[in-house]
């Protein structure tokens, strides 16, 4: 083999075995598989929601809501949930997705907003896989202020479906 051809050959292998390290390190250990039927998720961390407005009635929603959902998910036997203490830490952070689910040992992050409209509230979710930075599922709910079980319900519902073989 020529001394250049030699070279090249060395350098492409080196390259390749360098992104095979870099890929094997900064992967995700958990991560959001894809299935027939659709993702499946086996880790969340709940973010505090955003409050549209600066209505302590909203804030007060929309922390009653993150609770709500940490309880409910806790429940679920396929899903470990970041604890409502680490993940409170969250709260306007400038971290990265990612950053946020390595340091909460997390496949997936559901964040949301909350906007308080008279006698109704509307609750916007997302699901968000770490590993891609991509969304996995989202939905608006918009309900009476006194249903916000039944908006807890509804995401609990889906992220379950999500989180089951």
């Amino acid at each position: 083999m020529p001394k250049l051809a030699h070279t090249i050959y060395l350098t492409v292998i080196a390259g390749l075995s360098a992104t095979v390290i870099w890929l094997g390190y900064y992967s995700p250990k958990d991560t959001v598989q894809e299935t027939e039927a659709g993702p499946t998720i086996s880790s969340i961390a709940v973010l505090p929601f955003h409050v549209r407005g600066s209505d302590d009635s909203a804030k007060q929603i929309a922390e009653t809501i993150r609770s709500r959902l940490i309880t409910v998910l806790s429940n679920e036997p396929h899903l470990k949930v970041a604890s409502r203490g680490d993940s409170r830490g969250f709260a306007d952070t400038t971290l990265s997705i990612r950053d946020i689910g390595d340091r909460l040992s997390v496949s997936t992050i559901l964040e949301g907003a909350v906007q308080e409209m008279q006698d109704r509230v509307r609750v916007t979710v997302q699901l968000i896989d770490v590993g891609t930075d991509e969304h996995v599922w989202s939905q608006v709910y918009e309900r009476d202020i006194d249903d916000l079980d039944s908006i807890v319900a509804d995401v609990e519902r889906s992220i379950a479906t999500l989180s089951r073989d």
